[in-house]
């Protein structure tokens, strides 16, 4: 009889690690100052290459091109438009890109790259 290899199987086999930041403040007198990053995201996640296709339209027509989607458990956070992600995989940094567009289903959230 052959052995039989089991295969454990992980959900959300990547790390998302992101900064969040406080929004630039404007002085009395006019200048603008960048906000300084708070606090260090960290979420689990499992991203995929987007494949041949790569595109998304929108609500209003517009297309998006895209790499990757990247999945979440459901009770993520929203991930704003345009914010950098960065997702590795055992500690080696897989992909740097921004949001290009985010969805909570009724199983899992998606952020297209």
């Amino acid at each position: 009889m052959p052995s039989v290899v089991k295969i454990k199987m992980v959900q959300y086999p990547h790390m998302l690690k992101t900064t969040s930041g406080s929004t630039d403040a404007q002085y009395v007198d006019g200048q603008w100052v960048p906000g300084e990053p708070t606090e260090e995201v960290l979420e689990v996640c499992r991203a995929e290459p987007a494949g041949a296709e790569g595109l998304q339209t929108t609500p209003d027509g517009d297309r998006i091109d895209y790499s990757w989607v990247v999945y979440f458990p459901h009770s993520v956070s929203r991930f704003p438009l345009g914010v950098s992600l960065e997702i590795y995989q055992d500690e080696e940094l897989i992909i740097t890109d921004t949001v290009k567009k985010f969805y909570r289903g009724q199983l899992n959230a998606r952020v297209w790259l």
